[in-house]
């Protein structure tokens, strides 16, 4: 080996490097496979040591293989959200000097939406994986420590297969193919596996009284974690298949075909928290029939505090359902 290459100017330090493969040729001798428990020993000769003669320095280590580990960063994920994937291996770890990487194909999804399905399939309208760097990463140089962020599907795994539904157990497995004990690559396999469940929080909804003013304005509270998708953003609740919906004895307040939902805004992001506001329309007090102020509801689908309903009189009530 050599020659060696000083590390910095003026350092008495010096090194040079050798990729060790499965099949190392050793020279003059034959080549020979590298198996795990193996040693090797470098030896370097002092031409000169302390006292002025010549003495050899040895060091060596021992070639293992390592049972590697799968974790996730919780226990418990809203659809939609993001989770932080940890592979540890130190036998992916081939090359010391740089970070390295590998595909998505590595770890596999396993659920009753899906039994057996890649990371590695493409997101495409709520369906399949988003993977944030696409590729699963080492933390930085030899650390043998490998991250991704996966953003789990909002919909299905696959768009044949059923829905995911709230509370489902789901199981991420890495096969290993390098175990401890094992001498060669291939000898052995095992599951490495990681556990989540989907969230299965329902929802809470309450109004801020429970005595109204003919034109107070009802403010409604929901707290629904399952839809805090994005923990990084203000998120709204309400959509045609997840209706936010209020109503009187005069009827509902969303009735057409196009507004059959008004929504809730976040309160903050990762809050899981949303709000709305609902004015009363007022009655005259003149008029003998106790006839509304307004005519018309108002169903805002784009400003949380926009919405208007008609009541049928001093003893009504209002409802609202999410």
């Amino acid at each position: 080996m050599g020659p060696l290459s000083e590390v910095v100017i003026g350092s008495s330090v010096y090194e040079t490097s050798i990729t060790i493969k499965e099949n190392t040729n050793c020279g003059t001798t034959a080549s020979r496979d590298v198996i795990s428990g193996d040693v090797i020993q470098v030896a370097y000769v002092d031409q000169a040591d302390d006292s002025g003669v010549s003495s050899t320095q040895y060091d060596s280590s021992t070639f293992d293989l390592r049972t590697g580990s799968l974790s996730v960063d919780k226990d418990v994920y809203v659809l939609g959200s993001d989770m932080v994937i940890t592979l540890t291996d130190p036998d992916l770890n081939l090359d010391s000097s740089s970070s390295e990487s590998y595909a998505m194909t590595l770890i596999e999804w396993y659920s009753s939406a899906a039994s057996s399905q890649l990371l590695s399939l493409a997101a495409s309208g709520g369906y399949g994986f988003t993977n944030n760097p696409s590729s699963i990463e080492e933390t930085g140089s030899d650390t043998g420590v490998f991250q991704t962020v996966t953003t789990i599907p909002s919909l299905k795994v696959t768009s044949s297969g059923s829905a995911i539904e709230y509370g489902e157990a789901v199981t991420l497995t890495y096969v290993d193919v390098g175990l401890s004990g094992q001498n060669n690559v291939g000898d052995d396999t095992q599951d490495i596996e990681a556990y989540f469940s989907i969230s299965n929080f329902g929802a809470l909804i309450e109004l801020d009284k429970a005595v109204y003013n003919w034109t107070d304005t009802v403010y409604v509270t929901v707290t629904a974690p399952d839809h805090n998708t994005n923990s990084a953003a203000e998120e709204t609740i309400g959509t045609s298949a997840l209706p936010l919906q209020a109503s009187t004895r005069a009827g509902q307040m969303c009735t057409t075909a196009t507004l059959k939902y008004f929504v809730g805004a976040e309160t903050g992001p990762d809050t899981g928290i949303f709000t709305s506001e609902i004015a009363l329309d007022g009655y005259d007090a003149d008029n003998a029939h106790n006839s509304p102020t307004g005519t018309t509801n108002v169903c805002s689908q784009s400003d949380s505090a926009g919405n208007t309903i008609i009541t049928a009189g001093q003893t009504d009530g209002i409802s609202v359902s999410y």
